[in-house]
């Protein structure tokens, strides 16, 4: 059961890394993008709540404006600890997946990982 657990986590981190990436990819900046104010529908989609600090800039979002995004992302000690429990993998993959079309390889996801996400 926890195996099962474990997974559905990976696969939520996944479409929450390409779901980030499409709002950076279309020039949303949610300057309060953290887990609190991401909702997941009913028809198993994610949307957002308390968008008072979103910018829709015309192009797309700039990365050092997603690597506040990141941050902001991990300064929860529970969210830190759940977008983490891969070290980020899952999340960054997808994110790089969904913006850019191409996964990194492994040792260029190390180091923009850490870079973007902080760790």
């Amino acid at each position: 059961m926890q195996q099962e657990h474990a997974e559905q986590d990976d696969l939520l981190r996944t479409k929450f890394g390409a779901f980030v990436a499409s709002l950076h990819e279309a020039g949303i900046y949610f300057r309060s993008l953290h887990l609190n104010n991401v909702i997941l529908t009913p028809d198993n989609r994610f949307g957002l709540i308390d968008v008072a600090d979103m910018r829709v800039l015309g192009r797309p979002v700039t990365p050092s404006l997603a690597r506040r995004n990141f941050r902001h992302m991990l300064r929860d000690k529970r969210d830190r600890a759940w977008l983490l429990a891969d070290q980020g993998i899952a999340f960054y993959t997808a994110y790089c997946q969904a913006r850019w079309n191409s996964p990194p390889t492994l040792q260029k996801m190390l180091e923009k990982r850490e870079f973007m996400l902080g760790i």
